[in-house]
């Protein structure tokens, strides 16, 4: 294969890439040469998009080019809810874990931000689409407890309630193992939220009760910023945005 047959190809690809099917100096030479060209747009360093052959005026996959940041990307939070199949809406923020740092950059309008995970006990999967391949991303599990742990991460309260409520199903006991690691005004949004969900995803009384006896003081509240007191959920002595009538609407 030669480097204009490989760049027409090849959508998104690493410098380690290139270099391992073109591994002379005349290959390089050629590489940067069809960057000069603009068949070639560099995305960071170290990595490429084809913008020639049938890539031209085509505008790249943002997970595909997510996959290629780092060696280990497992696609977390808003995006772990679109690969999932459950955003409410999309968004031009692609977030993914990796044990690499890596600044975040923009590319043909879309921003790619890396998180470093609290936890090395991540709970992924692997999804595969036709768009972009096999990549691993958070479970629904993880991506709920991410998203009720961060919620500016997830797109906002309504954004993640609307989105966590089109999971077809949670398995209750592998939430409420992590659960007790994480802060206590999360454990008041995670109770709250499989409260509304508990005939869909069957969640016992006992669960609920269980996150219950974690919880000591409160009251706690939804998201961390200072606001004026809207809703109040009594078993979960929890501060919320918004009535209760209309989060449920969001969630149920």
């Amino acid at each position: 294969m030669s480097v204009k047959d490989f760049i027409e190809t090849t959508s998104v690809f690493t410098i380690e890439e290139f270099k391992t099917a073109f591994p002379t100096v005349t290959g390089y030479n050629l590489l940067m040469r069809a960057a000069k060209a603009g068949k070639v747009l560099r995305v960071t360093r170290g990595v490429y998009a084809s913008s020639t052959g049938r890539y031209k005026g085509v505008k790249q996959d943002r997970f595909r080019i997510a996959s290629k940041l780092a060696s280990n990307v497992i696609f977390a939070y808003h995006s772990a809810l679109e690969l999932h199949g459950v955003a409410h809406s999309t968004s031009s923020r692609v977030q993914y874990y990796s044990a690499i740092k890596r600044k975040a950059i923009e590319f043909q309008g879309n921003y790619f931000k890396q998180y470093q995970p609290d936890d090395e006990s991540l709970m992924i999967q692997t999804i595969r689409a036709t768009a972009y391949g096999s990549v691993s991303v958070t479970t629904k599990e993880q991506t709920l407890l991410d998203c009720l742990s961060n919620i500016g991460r997830g797109g906002g309260v309504e954004e993640v309630l609307r989105s966590i409520s089109g999971f077809p199903y949670i398995d209750v006991s592998e939430v409420k193992e992590r659960a007790v690691f994480l802060s206590s005004s999360t454990i008041a949004r995670i109770g709250w939220v499989l409260e509304q969900k508990r005939e869909k995803w069957n969640v016992a009384e006992k669960d609920m009760q269980d996150l219950q006896s974690i919880l000591v003081g409160g009251a706690y509240r939804f998201v961390s910023e200072v606001q004026q007191k809207a809703g109040w959920a009594n078993r979960w002595r929890l501060i919320l945005p918004n009535t209760e009538d209309d989060m449920k609407e969001w969630v149920l």
